[in-house]
């Protein structure tokens, strides 16, 4: 078993590329965060006119932004029948933010040319067992309530798509797809420093002072900021805040060997699709452009990831697809992420973001 130095397959190698910060400034706006969240506030405060500065306690990426699977999905939430019998007539308009973060995605990428690997063939929550088929059937029903552009897929449309035989049934989203996140993140990275963003790594914040202006206290420096922008996802109960609302969980996420052409054909998995399953704590299996196999899942385990149960099925899974023999995996814990009571952190969709807090002064 090989590990990834930089956090995951994605990262691996990665280092911090920016200095730590050295001394006070004062700006607009301060970011703690460099993940997706951080920097795309920091791209469109930018835009805005406004000055930022984003301070990344590790590298850009470091945290789920880096370390998730790289599916592109237009789900919100738990799954579609959770957020439709909660949020009722606020489901739909719940939707239509997911699909403006899709589009969004999808034009940063194309207006920046940002190199992700994106490929936007949609995602499949797929079943493995025909008990599984109900919940399916409550997620198509509420799919279409809902508006979304989603197909049934029978056992006979898995197959012709080329999709492995180990998942017997699946609900098709269209919209999005999977991409490479690390290098996605990567590139939001280079837009933001072009806009003209200070971006400090390896600056952890020790703590943040209101006022007006506030301040975030690091080891090596002070940013004064008249608003203040938490993009911290799992680490925000470590700052003081929302530590009633987010329940941190582990999250791991494996890589094969690429795959060679036999193999691809023995597992029956030509197709490109992301792969989502119907448990109630989902797995997530995708090709990527190296053909390998990356999946991951959660655990609420104090133990290592990497020697739970959990990760025992996934790993398994892989092999019984088409009962091949199985390629090396390579696996390592992944980081937190975060659910908060009130909204839902979705490090695996690029462009959406747990809860964040601004701190202003008057």
């Amino acid at each position: 078993m090989t590990s990834f130095a930089g956090g995951s397959v994605w990262m691996d190698g990665v280092t911090p590329a920016a200095t730590p910060l050295a001394g006070d400034l004062t700006t607009d706006v301060a970011i703690v965060g460099g993940g997706f969240t951080g920097l795309s506030t920091a791209i469109a405060l930018r835009a805005a006119g406004h000055s930022v500065v984003v301070l990344e306690a590790d590298h850009v990426g470091h945290g789920a932004s880096g370390r998730n699977a790289g599916h592109l999905t237009p789900v919100i939430g738990k799954d579609l029948p959770t957020l439709a019998l909660l949020f009722r007539r606020r489901a739909r308009p719940l939707i239509e933010l997911v699909e403006l973060a899709i589009a969004h995605v999808e034009r940063t990428i194309a207006e920046h040319a940002i190199d992700c690997a994106y490929e936007p063939v949609g995602n499949v929550l797929a079943a493995v067992h025909p008990k599984q088929h109900g919940m399916l059937d409550k997620a198509g029903k509420a799919a279409a309530a809902l508006g979304l552009d989603a197909e049934m897929l029978e056992p006979d449309a898995m197959r012709a798509r080329d999709l492995p035989a180990t998942f017997t049934r699946g609900l098709l989203m269209r919209r999005g797809g999977i991409l490479d996140p690390g290098r996605y993140v990567r590139g939001l990275r280079r837009i933001a420093e072009d806009a003209g963003a200070v971006i400090a790594e390896r600056t952890p914040v020790a703590r943040i002072e209101e006022g007006s202006p506030a301040s975030v206290v690091t080891p090596h420096g002070v940013v004064r900021a008249r608003t203040v922008v938490l993009a911290t996802n799992a680490w925000t109960p470590a700052l003081g805040w929302l530590r009633g609302a987010i329940a941190r969980f582990h999250v791991y996420l494996f890589a094969t060997a690429p795959l060679g052409a036999a193999e691809r054909a023995a597992i029956g998995w030509r197709g490109r699709e992301g792969i989502y399953t119907a448990h109630e704590i989902l797995e997530s299996y995708r090709l990527t452009a190296g053909h390998r196999i990356v999946g991951r899942s959660r655990s609420w385990s104090t133990r290592s990831a990497i020697d739970s149960p959990r990760s025992a099925t996934c790993r398994s899974r892989i092999a019984g697809a088409g009962r091949s023999r199985s390629a090396s995996t390579s696996c390592r814990p992944s980081g937190s992420a975060a659910r908060t009571g009130t909204c839902t952190g979705a490090p695996a969709t690029p462009g959406t973001a747990s809860r964040w807090r601004a701190t202003q002064g008057p």
